[in-house]
This record gives C-alpha cells, sequence and structure tokens, in this order.
C-alpha cells in the first residue's frame, strides 16, 4: 500500500472532499439548507461512529466477550450519561477490567 499510485489516489480524493466543503459550506453560496435537513446533521457523527464500532465489537461468528461487553457498557453509559465522554471511558474502563480480571 506505500505504492505513488495509491497515495496519489488518496491526495486526489481528500482534495476533492476538501474542495467539496469548502465550496458548499465555507464559500457565499446563494443556498440554504432546509431546517429539518440542517438538524439531521446532528445524526452523522454517531452514525459514523456506530459503523465503525460495530463490526468491531460484533466480529461474527467469533465475537471476543471482552469487546462486546465493553461495547455493551460504553452504549450504556451514552444513554445514561448522554455525553460521549462517558461512554469512552466507561467502555474503556470495562474493557481493562475484564481482560484484567477474566483474562478473555
Amino acid at each position: 500500500m506505500s505504492s505513488p499510485r495509491f497515495w496519489l489516489g488518496v491526495l486526489v480524493v481528500a482534495g476533492g472532499t476538501l474542495f467539496y466543503r469548502l465550496a458548499f459550506m465555507g464559500g457565499k453560496s446563494r443556498l440554504k439548507i432546509p431546517a429539518p435537513l440542517a438538524r439531521s446533521f446532528d445524526y452523522v457523527p454517531p452514525a459514523v461512529l456506530a459503523a465503525m464500532a460495530v463490526p468491531e465489537i460484533v466480529r461474527w461468528p467469533n465475537p471476543d466477550p471482552a469487546v462486546l461487553a465493553a461495547g455493551v457498557a460504553a452504549a450504556l453509559a451514552a444513554v445514561v450519561t448522554r455525553r460521549d465522554f462517558f461512554a469512552i471511558v466507561f467502555g474503556f474502563a470495562a474493557y481493562l477490567i475484564i481482560r484484567h480480571f477474566v483474562g478473555a
């Protein structure tokens, strides 16, 4: 993956993404985003985080019990506290405790 062609592709995609975002959000656009669509942007970060985390947590057909328990602890902490920081802390703490005491 260290070929120049790969890195050129990464740079082109990154540049295109940056240009698109700057043109849409940073420019003096006359385009007005409807309020419901603007509110829906609040759900993008949690959706992306879930899309990245869930496959690692569930790893079917052989899920890691420590990772699964840490994911459940993080989800419960997120629901109860409504704070991302506490979800990360409780999930990480649960993972470390289970790994230390159970050795799973």
